[in-house]
This record gives structure tokens, C-alpha cells and sequence, in this order.
């Protein structure tokens, strides 16, 4: 709980290489078909690049965590994220969000998140 706890931290601060410390070399970072920059980036290089994009994109960025479950190898997270947009200044948010994220080793080997908090909720196999 405390690393997932800390790569948000990290990526909220915009500190990539302090989010990095958080992440296995080999990890996969999976956006959603309908993100932004959709699709499965892999590696650190992978990881930062992901990151990179997410702070370029957004000159503010805050994440409300509402739920962080412990599932063993896994650690599922909903929330919303809101901040402003690096090139408008406007204020966007509160998004809703979802992750499920993969740890071995202390560290995360795969960071998939959702649009929809339920899509992940269902992803973990937690879904009524």
C-alpha cells in the first residue's frame, strides 16, 4: 500500500524519476482504448514516457484516492483526479478513475488503469 501510495504521491508532485524508483524495469503501463494515448507501454523508458505525457498535459495534477484495497499481489485504487491543463490553464476534474496495479518484489510490474472505477473494481474480481 505504501509504494502505490507512493508512485501517486510521486506522479502528483510530477517527480517522474521519484515515481520511477516505484516501478520494476520491466513493467507494463496498460491505458484504456479510450485514453488520451491509448495502449500498453513497456520498461521504464515505456513508464516514463507515459508519465511525461500525463505532466505535460497537465500543469496541476491531484488525485483524490477514495479506495485502496490490498489483494495480495495487487492493489486496487478508485478515485478521481483533477488539476489544470498545462496549454489552457483551464480547470478540469473531478475525473473518476480506476487502477489495478501489479506489485512483485516491492515494486510495480503493471500499471493498468480504467476511466470507469467499476471497469477495475470488475478487473480485481471485486464486482457484486
Amino acid at each position: 500500500m505504501q509504494i502505490v501510495q507512493g508512485l501517486f504521491d510521486a506522479v502528483g508532485r510530477g517527480d517522474i524519476e521519484g515515481a520511477l524508483r516505484y516501478v520494476r524495469s520491466d513493467a507494463e503501463w496498460v491505458n484504456p482504448d479510450n485514453a488520451m494515448e491509448p495502449g500498453t507501454r513497456r520498461g521504464l523508458d515505456g513508464v516514463r514516457t507515459a508519465l511525461a505525457a500525463l505532466r505535460d498535459s497537465f500543469a496541476d495534477l491531484r488525485f483524490d484516492i477514495d479506495r485502496m484495497d490490498d489483494l495480495g499481489d495487487r492493489v486496487l485504487v478508485t478515485g478521481a483526479f483533477s488539476g489544470l491543463g498545462r496549454a489552457s490553464g483551464a480547470a478540469f476534474g473531478p475525473q473518476t478513475f480506476g487502477a489495478l496495479l501489479t506489485l512483485v518484489g516491492g515494486k510495480v510490474l503493471r500499471y493498468q488503469w480504467y476511466l470507469d472505477p467499476d471497469e477495475a473494481i470488475e478487473a480485481a474480481g471485486l464486482s457484486e
